[in-house]
């Protein structure tokens, strides 16, 4: 019987998979953006609201925003860890 073994959490990863993964969060962060912004224009455009709906829409608007916000802060964080080991590498 054969068994892979995966590397540990927080185990060296190889520089080209570090990229690839880097490449791969920025990428999905843009779509997240861009996905997150049209819905956003598409509900202020065509939604009334009254009432305690109004303040449901707002609080749902801003947990979108928060959203965008955390992404994009989660990778600048994962773009300067890839900066600071390329720099213990090279």
């Amino acid at each position: 019987m054969t068994t892979t073994k995966t590397p540990a959490r927080g185990a060296a990863v190889s520089r080209p998979r570090r990229r690839w993964v880097v490449a791969a969060r920025v990428s999905g962060t843009v779509v997240f953006s861009a996905v997150e912004v049209w819905a956003v224009i598409v509900v202020i455009t065509r939604f009334t609201a009254a009432g305690a709906s109004r303040v449901a829409l707002a609080l749902v608007l801003a947990g979108a925003l928060v959203a965008i916000f955390y992404a994009w802060e989660e990778t600048k964080v994962s773009l300067r860890g890839q900066a600071g080991s390329e720099a213990k590498d090279g």
